[in-house]
């Protein structure tokens, strides 16, 4: 494929659209940038059908064809390449085209995994580091500190409040 274009979709968090993540263009700085909605033009119709197209020229080679990323029933995104001057031609081509597609969805799906999977034992150890800190201080202000800062990072916040409730009144004052 002398002289193509390849180009990766990986979906949005909410599934709605597919954003650039890879290309073989030179610099490639538009990674995040540049979105297609599911549904619209041929990425997006790929994205949203999960079937591959193949846009042929005049002579019958294949010109561009689009991919959808699919590992088992997720769909991660798409694949898009651009034929350059050597187009492939055949069943065959196309097939390999599709495997190769296959392969890299899965090794895709599989980094995802993998990392919702280290962010959840992160998440594990620090409730347990604070727990134990929690458990051995004497200060019911190192431990409001403690519930805070771990509160605020269990929950992926920047900052967390503690509210205490005033047993006197029954309520948590501000």
């Amino acid at each position: 494929m002398e002289g193509g274009i390849a180009k990766v979709y990986l979906r949005d968090d909410q599934g709605q659209n597919l954003s650039l993540a890879a290309t073989s263009l030179t610099g490639g700085g538009f990674a995040g940038e540049y979105q297609i909605v599911k549904g619209q033009g041929v990425d997006g119709r790929v994205a949203q059908s999960g079937r591959a197209e193949f846009l042929r020229g005049e002579d019958g080679a294949v010109a561009y064809v689009c991919m959808p990323l699919s590992a088992g029933e997720e769909s991660v995104g798409v694949l898009s390449l651009q034929i350059g001057s050597l187009p492939p031609r055949g069943r065959g081509a196309e097939e390999i085209l599709l495997d190769m597609a296959a392969a890299m969805a899965e090794g895709i799906a599989q980094a995802d995994r993998e990392a919702r999977l280290a962010v959840r034992a992160t998440r594990a150890n620090a409730i347990n580091e604070a727990g134990v800190r929690m458990v051995s201080a004497d200060d019911i202000n190192d431990v409001a500190r403690m519930v805070t800062s771990s509160g605020a990072m269990i929950m992926e916040a920047e900052h967390a409040v503690l509210r205490l409730q005033d047993p006197q009144i029954g309520r948590a004052p501000v």
